[in-house]
């Protein structure tokens, strides 16, 4: 029950922060949709350059959370921790 409203607590800032992430991209396109068709294609480019670069940290960070409940199963806070330091650098 604890982990529910802990999940719950951090999704309330996560979806939202995707959410907007989103639409803006969505914006950009219907803005520049107005000018060219070129523009547009640009924008559309970077947006796809974007979502791959944040598909990646999200596998990283999913690769993080496997390999860390796993030492937090078996008890080894050591290499939790340094799971963690690694999460960070690269989150940065």
């Amino acid at each position: 029950m604890k982990f529910l409203k802990t999940f719950a607590k951090l999704s309330v800032f996560i979806v939202p922060q995707n959410m907007i992430v989103l639409s803006v991209n969505l914006l950009d396109n219907v803005m520049l949709a107005r000018f060219s068709e070129q523009a547009m294609a640009g924008a559309s480019v970077v947006n796809q350059i974007q979502f791959v670069y944040q598909q990646v940290l999200t596998a990283l960070a999913e690769a993080v959370v496997m390999i860390g409940s796993q030492y937090w199963g078996e008890k080894r806070d050591k290499q939790n921790r340094n799971i963690v330091k690694c999460a960070l650098t690269v989150g940065k």
